[in-house]
């Protein structure tokens, strides 16, 4: 069954380099169904809804049709990814007031909302943690293939930063932390 799946691709080209050289290359390429983003030199940002199978698929193609038209486009992230309360009411349809009231814990639900990933005057959350939250509590309606992009996106995310951060782990730390997180 196909699904319509939704995400972002940014990618680093050469630094200044006119990213509206390559628009048609990215049409006739494939990327028909993306918008993209040329706002700044050196990167593109693809926002696409592509129809496919599963949202590894739509993914997998879209950064293939990309890197097609433009050979030397490097990935750097995928998005959603994390975001703030503000950028999640957003995305979701819903207030910050409210997601705030649940980041709180100031409203019934069935399980506690997700801890963000980085604290501090704003705080950011794994879109993904998110959306699973809000699906398991029948909140808002998010659908099994949001979840399944999202799922994807942070997959991406972190073989991404993995091959960025290709250095020896120390193996007690990484046992330690596989013991304990969770």
């Amino acid at each position: 069954m196909m699904n319509n799946y939704q995400f972002q691709l940014v990618f680093l080209l050469h630094p200044n380099e006119d990213t509206e050289q390559h628009l048609d290359a990215l049409f006739e390429a494939g990327c028909d169904d993306g918008l993209m983003s040329i706002g700044k030199a050196g990167y593109l940002a693809a926002d696409f809804t592509r129809e496919s199978v599963t949202a590894y698929e739509a993914i997998k193609t879209a950064i293939e049709n990309i890197t097609k038209a433009i050979p030397h486009a490097k990935l750097i992230k995928a998005g959603p990814y994390i975001a703030n309360l503000s950028e999640m009411a957003n995305l979701f349809g819903c207030t910050k007031q409210n997601l705030s009231k649940y980041a709180r814990g100031e409203s019934p639900k069935k399980e506690s909302f997700p801890c963000p990933i980085i604290s501090g005057k704003v705080d950011y959350w794994y879109v993904l943690d998110i959306a699973s939250w809000f699906y398991k509590q029948d909140k808002i309606n998010i659908q099994k293939q949001d979840i399944e992009a999202l799922k994807a996106i942070h997959d991406l995310n972190v073989a991404i930063e993995e091959i960025r951060n290709q250095y020896n782990h120390d193996s007690d730390f990484l046992n330690l932390v596989k013991d304990i997180a969770a």
